[in-house]
């Protein structure tokens, strides 16, 4: 975890970030978002369902038994939706692990004006910049420990 909050994350002063978390790194996925400048607003939710009847997917769980995942969505600065008016509700098939649904991509590209990056990304997709350790990378992060060796970051 303090490997991801040292990341400079290369975003404007005014910018939305959607970063995805489970039920269990909830305060972890706050305590990050804040880390890296940015004022969480709301929680979307992508209520995974099966295919053949539309009933929540579960797997395990200790409690309850997960069909959920969440993204916080968060602001930098004063960057407003572009889209209309849009749930905080996403319905939609579970996806092999850590990708997400397609209806996320494209609420996305509705509401925040691009350029739009991916960290950790699983796939390519067009119009969007990856980095991560599965696909090459568009550009490069640095950490803030890095930076005090000069800048490495790379702006979009």
């Amino acid at each position: 975890m303090n490997d991801l909050m040292e990341m400079s994350v290369p975003a404007e002063d005014d910018a939305h970030l959607y970063l995805w978390t489970t039920n269990a790194f909830m305060v972890e996925a706050h305590a990050l978002a804040e880390a890296w400048g940015f004022k969480q607003k709301t929680i979307i939710t992508w209520t995974k369902i099966r295919q053949a009847d539309g009933q929540p997917s579960m797997k395990m769980g200790h409690y309850y038994r997960g069909a959920t995942e969440h993204c916080l969505f968060c602001v930098r600065g004063k960057l407003k939706l572009i889209g209309p008016a849009a749930p905080t509700a996403i319905l939609a098939a579970r996806l092999p692990h850590s990708q997400k649904p397609e209806e996320f991509y494209r609420m996305v590209e509705e509401q925040s004006p691009g350029p739009h990056l991916e960290l950790f990304a699983r796939r390519q997709r067009n119009g969007w910049a990856t980095w991560g350790n599965e696909l090459p990378n568009d550009l490069e992060i640095s950490s803030q420990n890095d930076q005090n060796q000069g800048p490495r970051t790379q702006d979009l």
